[in-house]
């Protein structure tokens, strides 16, 4: 027996249940699914229920229906884990009985220039149980040689000092470091760190809200990774997480942090800046 499916919006994370043998997708309020960033069209798609399984149909619309980021022509069976982008609008299709997993990193097939990676959720520690594939864009620096590329999409060493600055007259304290994070489609979070430099101190940093820094993205683990300043230095280490810590594209077990560092948590990437004086 097919167990029923969803189609999850991968910005939004509501979900829509394919209860009925043709679901209608696109900008007009007659849809059953109603799209609206970018430029879809009134009709767009339609997904189709099949004695073989589902299938998405392009109605033939100005900017395209895409699975798994390639575009299709014709009629195309979809099953759980695909993602289908409908103009700018992407879903993945999961079944009823999925609940919130962490996810795993890795690259698709890009549906432009830039790059994407395939992210597959799974229940933390048990990767038998892979069953979701979702869409997001890498790093940009994940896909560029290390001399092209830019930070960030172009953010520089100044504005993330501009941020932390920011924050530590809002928050009326003083830091000896900071680490500027950028998640997708959020404002840039700063974990502000001072320290008695006598003794050994350390901030941790995760999915769970629990964390000294919480960061709310699908590819960050619960507990990901800790920061920690011992004997003089800053170090960041992870915590045997799902997706890890890079820099320079490469995973790192630990990573000794210096001034003006970008790394990535997971697929989000950072800074870490040390700050003389506020």
């Amino acid at each position: 027996m097919t167990l029923p499916l969803k189609l999850r919006n991968l910005s939004s994370k509501e979900e829509v249940s394919i209860n009925r043998p043709s679901l209608l997708i696109g900008r007009s309020e007659s849809c059953q699914v109603r799209i609206t960033a970018g430029h879809p069209s009134r009709e767009h798609a339609r997904l189709v229920q099949k004695r073989e399984g589902l299938f998405v149909q392009d109605l033939h619309s100005t900017n395209g229906t895409f699975v798994n980021n390639r575009r299709i022509e014709e009629s195309t069976q979809v099953k759980v884990g695909d993602v289908l982008t409908f103009g700018e609008e992407s879903f993945v299709l999961v079944s009823e009985d999925q609940s919130e997993m962490t996810i795993i990193a890795g690259r698709m097939t890009p549906k432009t220039n830039d790059d994407a990676c395939i992210l597959i959720a799974d229940d933390d520690d048990d990767l038998e149980s892979t069953q979701i594939r979702e869409s997001f864009p890498l790093p940009q620096s994940w896909a560029l040689g290390k001399q092209d590329a830019m930070f960030a999409g172009g953010r520089s060493q100044k504005e993330a000092l501009r941020i932390i600055r920011q924050v530590a007259s809002e928050q009326q304290r003083s830091f000896n470091a900071a680490l500027v994070m950028y998640p997708d489609q959020h404002p840039p979070i700063v974990l502000g760190m001072a320290h008695d430099n006598l003794n050994e101190a350390s901030w941790t940093i995760g999915r769970s809200a629990n964390n000294d820094l919480p960061i709310d993205d699908p590819c960050i683990s619960e507990h990901h990774a800790t920061l920690r300043y011992k004997n003089n230095q800053w170090i960041l280490e992870d915590n045997d997480s799902t997706n890890g810590i890079r820099v320079d594209t490469r995973l790192r077990k630990s990573i000794q942090l210096t001034d003006g560092l970008e790394l990535s948590i997971g697929r989000v990437e950072g800074i870490f800046k040390l700050v003389r004086t506020l």
